[in-house]
This record gives C-alpha cells, structure tokens and sequence, in this order.
C-alpha cells in the first residue's frame, strides 16, 4: 500500500503544475490592473508659455566717460592769484610757448564729443583703393532708429571690399572683404557702411546702395552709392 502511494505522487504532483499552467495570463492581468484603470486621470495643468526675451546687441555710442554736461570752472572757485600768475608768465623766455594756452578745457572736450563725426575729405578718400563712388543726395527721408545694425555697418564704405559673388537659380550673394579679413555674404535687403546703406541691386561688376546721409541741417537724404568689383 505505501509503494501504491508513492507510485501516484509525481502522477499528482504534474497534474497540478498543468494545472496552474493553464490559467489564462491575461485574466489574471487584467484583475490587477482593473483597480488601477478604473481610476479617473488627473487633471493637466495648462503648460505657462515661455518668456520671450528680445535679443540685445550693442550699439555703437557716445564716449560713456564724457560728461556733456561738465563746464570750466567758474571765476570763484579758481584761487585768486594774479601776481603769481603774472610772475609766472614773465619768468618764461619769450619764445617758449604757454603749453596752458594750447590745453584744451573741459567745455570744448564737451562739445567736441557731442558734435557730428567730420566726414573724409576727397583727398583722404583717394588714399585708400577706393571703390566708393557716391553721387549727389537725393530726397529727404526717414530712418528706422529702432533698426538693429548689422554687422558691416560698422565699417565706412570705402574700407569694404567687393571679392566676388555667388549665385543660383534663386538668389545672388555678394562677397564683402571686411577689414579684418573675414568675408561676409551680403544680399539684396542688406546695409553696407556707416550711412544705413541699403544693398538694393548684385551683379558682377558692382553692387548698388542707396544710402541715408545725414545733412548739416539735422536730415536725412537719399544718396546712391556702389562698390565695384577689383578685377585683380
């Protein structure tokens, strides 16, 4: 009898292991998972939009260490001494120069810095290899002061460089030798130059500007201005 139920134990023991083999998995998955489905989401939260932040690119300005506003000294703050003075300057020999005269006071520091940049005579454009050819101003007009300057407008016209251009069925890029030595790719829309010149024609002989020329009487003036090309 005890060799009888031994004979039966692995008959026994494989019935129930093909017994829980044949659950099916995925009831058993979907009864765990049933409480967890069940519940509700959440609401999202609305996604804040992002801050725009505006680019900031430096400007080219006054001379931030002149103070416009600075005068000479008035009569009573300087000490009154004219003896000394007048013994000072009839102690110097006759031929020598007053190097006081010659010093330049702090009001006219302050106006020289306020005043417009003087433009380059003829002569001095002639020293450089020039391809700035200007014409006559045109009609008065209006700049955009809130414009960005691109980069090549930190250079007069005349030290720029047309090298070359690039084109294909779509557009046409000239290229402009700064004095630096980089080449930059400039298109039709563009500025070239110190006087918000305006790049509105590219061909291979020269590229065409129209440039926005303050006056002396405090306007702006259309003037048409090209850089040709240096056959080398």
């Amino acid at each position: 009898m005890k060799l009888t139920w031994l004979y039966y134990l692995p008959c026994c023991v494989l019935l129930g292991a093909l017994t829980a083999c044949g659950q099916d998995p995925a009831i058993s998955a979907d009864e765990k998972l049933s409480p967890i489905t069940s519940q509700i989401p959440p609401p999202h939260k609305p996604m804040t939009e992002p801050a725009v932040v505006a680019p900031l690119v430096y400007q080219l300005a006054k001379d931030p260490f002149v103070n416009p506003y600075r005068t000479a000294p008035s009569s009573a703050d300087t000490p009154n001494t004219p003896s000394a003075a007048s013994d000072h300057t009839a102690s110097r020999p006759s031929s020598q120069p007053d190097p006081d005269a010659t010093k330049p006071n702090d009001s006219d520091v302050a106006k020289e810095s306020n005043r417009p940049p003087v433009r380059e005579s003829s002569a001095a454009i002639a020293n450089h290899p020039s391809t700035y050819q200007p014409t006559p101003k045109g009609k008065r007009v209006r700049i955009d002061s809130s414009r960005v300057r691109q980069p090549l407008e930190h250079y007069d016209l005349q030290m720029l460089k047309y090298q070359g251009v690039l084109s294909d069925h779509s557009r046409t890029m000239a290229l402009i030798a700064s004095p630096d030595g980089r080449i930059h790719e400039v298109m039709v829309g563009q500025y070239l130059g110190r006087h918000h010149g305006r790049v509105v024609d590219i061909n291979a002989d020269r590229i065409e500007l129209i440039e926005a020329v303050l006056a002396e009487d405090g306007h702006y003036y259309h003037r048409q201005s090209m850089l040709t090309f240096i056959h080398k």
